[in-house]
């Protein structure tokens, strides 16, 4: 999956867990972080061995109920 495809995928979509721990990092293949905003509206999403590879935000409005448990302190928006 490439970046664009996972921006796509979370900011459009992402419905179901499964498709998030399905996403692995497109330069290594490596594990992601991700990490929700407390409105549940904006996410980061990183490579967990390398920045550099992968770390992207954007929002998604409409994000399904299970983010709500990716949510973490720190954020303004």
């Amino acid at each position: 999956m490439t970046h664009e495809e996972i921006r796509d995928l979370l900011s459009k979509g992402c419905t179901e867990e499964e498709e998030l721990k399905a996403i692995h990092c497109p330069v290594c293949g490596g594990g992601v972080t991700f990490s929700v905003n407390k409105k549940r509206q904006s996410f980061f999403i990183r490579c967990k061995l390398d920045s550099t590879h992968m770390g992207m935000t954007d929002t998604n409005l409409s994000a399904p109920d299970w983010w709500g448990k990716y949510v973490s302190g720190g954020w303004t928006g």
